[in-house]
């Protein structure tokens, strides 16, 4: 299934002819449509008329630009480039359509880095915990059906903390890894001394038996040789 198709809407005031903008008469407003698709709508200053077919936006260009920027409510000065400090945990980017009438709301859409554009009617972009890198910030705006303006860029570095640097993960891994071989040697040292033990253990054992045999066998022999001659003695001349 497909996504559902973007519906821009349109403003019309003074500007594109109406007599008038007020359409309230007691507690709603009254609107036809006719068979050819004209609209027709009740105001205050009279009939009004059109086909909506028929309009025609015209390609108003609404500059925009940054107004202010904040990290964890401290402001930051506006610049092409920023420099975000580290452990920053909340950044906030407020932003203006210049040239803008009371009577019309400007649309946004902003984007940082390479990721998709968020469109929004607020005037201010919120982001949290970013990463240490640089990262584009780009922002335009524009008025109802109308196209968007050229973007305002601007480069954030996020500056990194100290353990989130190069220099001290590489250090840190090495450390890691000299700490994993004097561990895996000392347990090595452990089970070889254990092993060692364990055969001096056996070796010991070993040797007791074959001393108990030794002695078991000697005591039988001379129990039998006492025996014998007992046996010699007690015979009849």
């Amino acid at each position: 299934m497909g996504g559902r198709a973007s519906v821009l809407p349109l403003r019309l005031t003074g500007e594109h002819g109406l007599s008038s903008t007020n359409y309230g008469l007691g507690t709603s407003s009254v609107g036809t449509f006719d068979a050819q698709g004209t609209l027709w709508l009740a105001s205050i200053g009279g009939v009004i008329y059109f086909r909506p077919d028929e309009i025609v936006g015209v390609n108003e260009s609404l500059p925009c630009a940054i107004d202010s920027i904040s990290a964890d409510g401290s402001p930051i000065q506006v610049a092409p480039s920023l420099t975000i400090p580290p452990a920053t945990r909340r950044l906030e980017i407020r932003f203006a359509a210049l040239n803008r009438k009371a009577d019309r709301n400007p649309i946004f859409r902003y984007r940082l880095g390479g990721e998709q554009w968020v469109e929004s009617s607020q005037l201010q972009a919120d982001f949290t915990n970013l990463p240490p890198g640089t990262f584009p910030f780009q922002i335009q705006a524009r008025l109802a059906s109308h196209e968007w303006s050229a973007p305002v860029t601007m480069e954030l570095r996020v500056t990194p903390q100290w353990f989130q640097r190069p220099l001290v993960q590489v250090a840190g891994f090495s450390l890691l890894l000299v700490l994993l071989v004097l561990i895996t040697r000392f347990r090595g040292r452990q089970i070889t001394a254990r092993n060692q033990e364990l055969e001096e253990h056996v070796r010991a054992r070993t040797e007791d038996l074959a001393r108990a045999r030794d002695e078991a066998e000697s005591a039988g022999r001379a129990k039998a040789e006492f025996l014998s001659s007992e046996n010699g003695r007690s015979a009849p001349r």
